[in-house]
């Protein structure tokens, strides 16, 4: 769970549905020896989402932090159950990439029917819908306006498009917000339990996310202050190493972010 403002992960809960030890004396029919079991979960894995979700939450408004709304996939399991379970005040606000492949998939939709949406046609109306959202952040009436002008403009009245039920929410899209930060926090944990192999029943997948969780809080400087912190020495290449992969961090960030960057990936999108 990251902070939208401040964009750190203020908590973080996974869950196993085994444990190899307890596997392990289950097979050679033995008894399970004194350990600290990894399984704490039953339920199906989509359950396991709204459950870890539930719990930060929870924990969250423990410890003080007052928290008004989430933003996430377009999965309503999720809102429901914190509504239920812990506050019905809270909001769900949409994320901008998930609020939009909708739109692009409802579009290649109506090609069947009407062979005027060429290809063309369909990427100038997802640039026009994005630079409404864009234009429109915090101004609901305005984007409500828009989006009657991008269903007529292009075919003269194409009033049963399927860009209409979008006008019954433009709060939702006035407010939106990104889980780019998720997604780029996911590849660190994998890097860190690659998924090709198993580390779910492990004791080491607790410690491998917790390290992604420093990482993305702190930076590689992390490393160093767990060896000072554990009465270790913080080692002068691993100093030097933390340094250099945080500068390169905020060289690709600071490059990412650059028009350039952008077109880039526009135009490689495009090719592929």
């Amino acid at each position: 769970m990251i902070g939208s403002k401040t964009g750190k992960i203020l908590g973080y809960k996974w869950r196993s549905k085994s444990c190899r030890i307890c596997q392990k004396a289950e097979h050679e029919g033995k008894i399970v020896r004194n350990h600290t079991c990894r399984k704490n979960f039953t339920g199906s894995a989509k359950a396991m989402e709204p459950d870890m979700v539930e719990e930060m939450v929870t924990d969250s408004i423990e410890k003080g932090a007052k928290i008004t709304a989430i933003f996430g996939d377009e999965d309503t399991t999720t809102i429901a159950r914190l509504r239920a379970k812990v506050d019905p005040r809270i909001k769900k606000l949409s994320d901008s990439n998930h609020i939009k492949k909708p739109f692009s998939s409802s579009l290649y939709d109506l090609r069947k029917k009407h062979s005027c949406l060429s290809q063309k046609v369909i990427n100038y109306l997802i640039k026009c819908f994005n630079y409404l959202i864009a234009k429109g952040k915090g101004k609901p009436e305005e984007i409500k306006q828009n989006l009657d002008a991008l269903s007529k403009h292009p075919f003269g009245d194409h009033s049963d498009c399927n860009v209409k039920k979008y006008r019954k929410n433009p709060e939702n899209l006035a407010n939106l917000g990104s889980t780019q930060s998720n997604e780029s926090f996911n590849k660190s944990v994998a890097a860190k339990a690659p998924k090709n192999r198993f580390y779910g029943g492990s004791e080491s997948l607790g410690y491998r996310i917790a390290a992604a969780v420093a990482q993305k809080n702190e930076g590689h400087q992390y490393t160093v202050d767990v060896n000072v912190s554990t009465g270790l020495s913080p080692g002068i290449y691993t100093q030097k190493l933390a340094t250099l992969r945080d500068l390169q961090a905020r060289k690709r960030r600071a490059v990412a972010t650059t028009k350039a960057a952008k077109l880039r990936r526009i135009t490689l999108k495009s090719n592929r």
